[in-house]
């Protein structure tokens, strides 16, 4: 009995030393995949009736730092927000070069105004005309460009959310998995080491898309959740994570969060389950704080949207100011057409003050030829689109009417003859604050144009602000004015109010709502802006008694302005008509005349006012200098993620070390173990060699 229990416990040597044997082959094969834990071996007395008898493997155990693990997964979102981020800004930053680079925006406006000043000195040559033009249609090209290619930057970001929810689901997919094996495994006492190790790299990799909250059960099971407390992964129910990605991309379309009134904005959310898009209750979008996934959204609707608005202002200002000063004046001959690139319909409301005056031109001698003086622009003879075309029709030897897109046409009856308008004190109000004359009111000598037929009097956008649920602090009335029953129609406001509840006000008013005149806060990058528009495209007008336009920077709606506006294809076809003197109703246009020029040389070497758009706030600045600014800050952000994300991933790979040192298979330790189970195996083998030759003696003695 004794040689037989010594045999079994050499045996169950034997068993235990392979296992360790096992345990080690796969430490030392297995010492440079990335994610595996050191396996250790713990052994054990077996007992029998307080005899030893032999030895048992107690466990086979993984060896991790359990809060090194949890550390490395939060840096490894962080990781995932930074990577994103860099790679995106690093594609922008190339586009927008820097400000002394000739590809910069900031060296278009210096080469489009050295253009114009050239114009100026001699304003009666072509080369000078057609080179400003030029420059100003390369400025244009490179501005579409660049607005292009934000909106591209950001459908791709759309785009990775959509692939990167997918990767979420198919994570979460193979760590249910896994939770099953190593459930099964764990409760039949075999080794779970393996499936543990493949378990932390999905976490790990899920853990770079989001923030994420993962609990271990006493079954071994994982619960994963996001920081807010969602449910992805808890028993046998596995949550799906959906994106639909916009099938195009607009400066106009964004993300809106589920408590706005205005929900689903348009760009749909990131959901869990089901998606609930009517209401959002399953709308994660703004929970998530860092991963990947947080990275995409911000640059989708806040980094690169700031640079669109920034860069929307920009362009908005320099057409509005450039515009003025080219209705001012007029070529020489002028042009026998003048082309509106405004739309009106005939009935509606264009009530102005001051004068003007049409004049016809003999193109070939520069004499006047007629004249027509509309002395009071807010007589209720001109108070509509349709009776200033009839006035000007009065004329002998020219006629107006407005085409197919509701432009209003000016032309000289007689080709010999040019049309050119002396604008004198003429002005219309747009918004409270915005003027124009009525030359460039009705964009009868347009130098920017848009390239779609439009109206810039339909639809007005504020600046963006930091919050739109502060009350103001301002009092006032807003009066609405246009072709709709009641109008003028105005909207009170209070101090006590906010923004939204300003929106709403207009919103729910029957007669504005009746003509489709509503109000939205819309997020926009940073901030949030308010929207007044008109659904079916009919232009009103906006006057305040308070200082709620002023303070908002509520003008004429220049979202995404910057991606569709283009040189007047009349002047690019024909640079003779690019606008350099003024006009005078006895002596014409002077050829030598190079007040016009001179103004628009002028726009852009003068300060403007800026409203507050994307990262800079409210300025006054040349537009070379506030194109500087944008570049500027467009790179600091770009070095800013970049030094972050460096410093992340030296931090990162210092606890990756740490976590090493720790689980990690040290070769030598490896090879001095081997030592001492081959020994321990050839000393059970060799009990087992003595055991058996004594039995095979003692066999031996009883035959």
């Amino acid at each position: 009995m004794t040689l037989t229990l010594a045999l079994r416990t050499a045996l169950s040597g034997l068993s235990a030393t392979q296992t360790a044997l096992q345990a080690a082959s796969s430490n030392i094969t297995n010492v440079n995949t990335e994610g595996y834990s050191r396996k250790d071996v713990t052994f054990s007395t077996n007992n029998l009736d307080g005899t030893g008898a032999g030895v048992n493997v107690a466990t086979v155990d993984r060896v991790v730092d359990e809060f090194l693990i949890r550390e490395i997964r939060d840096q490894q979102a962080i990781i995932g927000n930074l990577d994103v981020r860099e790679k995106f800004l690093g594609q922008l930053e190339a586009l927008f070069a820097s400000p002394d680079n000739n590809r910069s925006i900031t060296s278009g406006l210096d080469a489009v105004r050295d253009a114009l000043e050239a114009f100026s000195v001699t304003p009666e040559s072509s080369a000078t005309a057609f080179n400003a033009v030029n420059e100003l249609r390369k400025m244009v090209l490179q501005i579409q460009e660049l607005s292009n290619n934000i909106q591209d930057l950001r459908l791709r970001a759309d785009q990775d959310i959509s692939r990167t929810a997918t990767k979420i689901n198919n994570e979460l997919n193979i760590i249910h998995d896994l939770n099953t094996r190593v459930a099964r495994s764990e409760s039949l006492n075999q080794p779970s080491g393996e499936e543990r190790d493949e378990r932390d790299r999905a976490v790990k990799r899920l853990s770079q898309t989001m923030d994420l909250r993962v609990i271990e059960d006493s079954n071994s099971l994982l619960t994963i959740l996001t920081k807010s407390g969602r449910n992805l992964l808890s028993g046998s129910v596995v949550e799906t994570a959906s994106h639909v990605s916009a099938v195009q991309m607009s400066a106009s379309l964004s993300y809106l969060e589920p408590a706005d009134a205005g929900y689903p904005g348009g760009i749909g959310g990131i959901f869990l389950g089901t998606p609930d898009t009517a209401n959002g209750t399953n709308d994660i979008t703004a929970e998530i704080t860092t991963g990947k996934l947080k990275g995409l959204v911000d640059l989708r609707d806040g980094i690169l949207p700031n640079i669109q608005a920034e860069l929307d202002t920009l362009i908005h200002k320099l057409t509005v100011q450039l515009n003025e000063q080219h209705n001012s004046g007029s070529a020489s001959p002028p042009p026998n057409t003048l082309n509106g690139s405004q739309t009106f319909a005939t009935g509606d409301l264009v009530s102005g003050t001051g004068a003007v005056d049409i004049v016809v031109i003999n193109r070939t001698t520069g004499a006047v030829v007629e004249t027509l003086n509309i002395a009071n622009l807010g007589s209720t003879a001109v108070d509509t689109a349709g009776e200033v075309a009839t006035t000007i029709n009065g004329m002998t030897n020219a006629s107006a009417s407005f085409d197919s897109n509701g432009k209003l046409v000016i032309t000289a009856d007689n080709t010999a003859n040019g049309i050119a308008i002396a604008n004198r004190n003429s002005s219309y109000t747009v918004v409270q604050g915005e003027t124009r004359s009525f030359s460039h009111f009705f964009g009868l000598n347009d130098l920017i144009v848009q390239e779609s037929d439009s109206s810039d009097y339909n639809s007005y956008a504020a600046s963006q602000v930091t919050s739109s649920t502060t009350a103001l602090g301002i009092a006032g009335n807003l009066t609405f004015t246009g072709n709709f029953t009641n109008s003028p129609r105005t909207i009170a406001y209070t101090a006590g109010q906010s923004l939204d509840t300003i929106a709403a006000n207009i919103t729910s008013d029957t007669h504005l709502a009746n003509a489709n005149i509503s109000a939205t806060v819309v997020n926009d990058g940073a901030g949030r802006r308010l929207v007044i528009s008109d659904a079916d495209g009919n232009n009103f007008t906006i006057t305040d008694s308070g200082s709620l336009v002023s303070q908002i920077g509520l003008t004429t709606d220049n979202r995404s302005l910057s991606g569709r506006f283009q040189v007047n294809s009349e002047i690019v076809r024909d640079p003779s008509r690019l606008a350099h003197g003024t006009v005078s109703t006895t002596t014409g246009v002077s050829p030598g005349d190079a007040t016009a020029a001179t103004n628009m040389a002028g726009v852009l070497g003068s300060s403007q006012t800026f409203g507050s758009s994307g990262g800079i706030s409210g300025v006054t600045t040349t537009f070379a200098d506030y194109s500087a600014q944008m570049l500027g800050l467009q790179a600091a952000q770009t070095n800013d993620a970049r030094v972050e994300l460096e410093f992340t991933t030296q931090f990162t790979e210092t606890l990756e070390f740490r976590a090493s040192a720790v689980s990690g298979v040290n070769l030598d330790e490896e090879l001095a173990n081997l030592v001492v189970l081959e020994q321990s195996f050839n000393a059970a083998a060799r009990i087992i060699t003595t055991a058996s030759d004594m039995l095979q003696e003692l066999m031996d003695a009883v035959r």
